[in-house]
C-alpha cells in the first residue's frame, strides 16, 4: 500500500498535491515492473526525496520495497532504465548519508554491490556511483561493518585483478576504489569505534584479507627495490606471515626473474613454519646458478629423512660442483645404501668435475665413505689406490687418505 495523508503533510514537494498523486501513481508502476515510467523526469527527480521522506516518517517497509526494486531496475537489460535507477539511488545515498542513517546505508550496500557484479557497460553515472559507494564504505568501516566491507573488498579485488571480465574503464575506477579501502583498512583503529562493539570474528576476516593484500605489496616490492637493506627488512617480515605467502612469491616470480629474486623467495619459503611448499622450489635445485640451490638445500635439511635423501642425491647430479661438498658430507651421516651408491657413482665420474676443486672434492670421498663397510667401497678405493700410485706423485693427499679409509674399513 502506498502512503497517503500523512505523508502528503509533511512532504515539500514542488507542484503539490497533483505531483504527488502522480508520483504516487508512477510509484505503483514500478511495483509491477513498469520501468518505463522512469522516462519521466519529474517521477526520477523528485523519487530520491520522497525516499527519504519514507524513512524520515518510518514506513521502512515500503522505502525498502522501493528501494530493491530500483535494485532490480538498476541490473535490468535497458541501460537507461538502469542509469535512471542509479542517479534515484545515488541521491538516496547522500541523503542516508547526511541523516546518519545506518539502516539504509546496509541496504544501498546490498542494492549497489549486486549492480557492480552484474554491470558489463561503463556507464554515463559510473564514476559518481562509485564515489557514493566510497561513502557509504567509509562509513560502514566507521561503524564496524567488516563482513560487508570485506565483501566489498573481495568484489573490487575480483574485478581489478581481470579474475571477472570488464572494460579497462571500468577496471581501472574498481582498482582506484580498491587502493582506497585498503588505504583507509590500514588506517582504521577498532578502538576508535566508541561504545560500538566490533564483531571479532568478522574483524579477524578483515584483517586476515588486508595481511594477504600487504603480502603482495612486499613482496612486489621485494622484487623490485634495490635498496639491499630494504630486501633484506622485507625477507624478514615475509617470512613471518602465513604459509600462502609461498604462493604469491613464486606467482609474482614470472618466467624471466633474476637469480637474486629466486634466491629471496626460496629463502622466505624455506623459512616458513610448514614444509609443505618444498615442491614449489623443488626445480630450482637445477637453477643455474650456485647461490639459488644452495637456498633450496638449505630447505632440504627440514624434510623427513626419506625426502632429503631423495633430494640431496639429485643435488649431487645436478648442483653446481662447489656445492658437493655439504651434500657428501649430508649424505655420508645418513648410513643408507643409496646414499653410498650416489657417493661412488660421484667417484666414478670424478673426471667430470671442476678441475679446480676436483681433488678437494675426491679427497672428501675418500674420507666419508669410511661410513660405508661394503665390498664396492673398498673395491672403489682399491682402484683408486692404483690410479694414484701409478701417476708417481709425491705426497699425495688423495692417496693418502684413501689407504687410511681402507686400512679402517678392513677392521670391520
Amino acid at each position: 500500500m502506498v502512503p497517503g495523508k500523512e505523508l502528503a503533510a509533511g512532504m515539500r514537494m514542488p507542484g503539490g498535491r497533483k505531483v504527488f498523486l502522480r508520483l504516487q501513481k508512477n510509484l505503483i508502476c514500478l511495483e509491477k515492473g513498469r520501468y518505463d515510467v522512469l522516462e519521466d523526469d519529474g517521477f526520477v527527480n523528485g523519487l530520491a526525496g520522497y525516499l527519504f521522506d519514507l524513512y524520515r516518517f518510518q514506513y521502512y517497509d515500503f522505502a525498502h520495497s522501493i528501494l530493491h526494486i530500483l535494485g532490480n531496475c538498476s541490473v535490468c537489460p535497458t541501460t537507461l532504465y538502469r542509469e535512471k535507477a542509479l542517479f534515484v539511488l545515488s541521491l538516496f545515498a547522500e541523503n542516508a548519508l547526511k541523516d546518519d542513517n545506518d539502516q539504509a546505508v546496509q541496504t544501498l550496500s546490498w542494492i549497489f554491490s549486486r549492480w557492480l557484479k552484474q554491470e558489463q557497460e561503463y556507464l554515463g553515472c559510473f564514476e559518481y556511483v562509485c564515489n557514493q559507494i566510497q561513502l557509504l564504505l567509509k562509513r560502514m568501516l566507521s561503524r564496524g561493518l567488516y563482513c560487508q566491507v570485506l565483501l566489498w573488498l573481495q568484489l573490487f579485488k575480483s574485478i581489478s585483478k581481470k579474475e571477472v571480465q570488464r572494460s579497462s574503464a571500468i577496471q581501472a575506477v574498481v582498482s582506484r576504489m580498491h587502493d582506497t579501502l585498503a588505504g583507509q583498512l590500514r588506517k582504521h583503529n577498532p578502538k576508535k569505534l566508541g561504545n560500538l562493539e566490533p564483531a571479532a570474528e568478522e574483524l579477524e576476516c578483515l584483517l586476515n584479507y588486508q595481511a594477504d593484500n600487504s603480502a603482495q605489496t612486499m613482496v612486489d616490492e621485494l622484487y623490485r627495490s634495490p635498496d639491499k637493506e630494504r630486501r633484506l627488512a622485507l625477507i624478514e617480515r615475509l617470512s613471518r606471515l602465513e604459509d600462502d605467502v609461498a604462493f604469491i612469491l613464486i606467482e609474482k616470480l614470472g618466467v624471466n626473474a633474476p637469480w637474486y629474486a629466486i634466491r629471496n623467495a626460496v629463502q622466505i619459503i624455506s623459512r616458513l613454519k610448514t614444509v609443505r611448499h618444498f615442491h614449489l622450489i623443488k626445480s630450482f635445485l637445477e637453477y643455474p646458478d650456485a647461490r639459488v640451490q644452495q637456498q633450496v638445500i638449505a630447505f632440504i635439511s627440514r624434510l623427513d629423512r626419506e625426502r632429503a635423501l631423495e633430494q640431496l642425491l639429485r643435488g649431487l647430479e645436478v648442483c653446481d660442483d662447489s656445492l658437493k661438498f655439504q651434500l657428501i658430507q649430508r649424505l655420508s651421516v645418513t648410513g643408507q645404501k643409496a646414499a653410498e651408491k650416489g657417493l661412488l657413482r660421484l667417484l666414478e665420474g670424478r673426471d667430470e668435475l671442476d678441475q679446480k676443486i676436483r681433488e678437494d672434492i675426491v679427497l672428501l670421498l675418500c674420507s666419508e665413505l669410511s661410513h660405508f663397510p661394503s665390498d664396492q667401497v673398498v673395491e672403489a678405493l682399491q682402484q683408486l689406490v692404483e690410479e694414484r700410485k701409478n701417476s708417481k706423485m709425491s705426497n699425495d693427499p688423495v692417496l693418502i687418505r684413501a689407504q687410511q679409509t681402507l686400512k679402517m674399513l678392513s677392521s670391520f
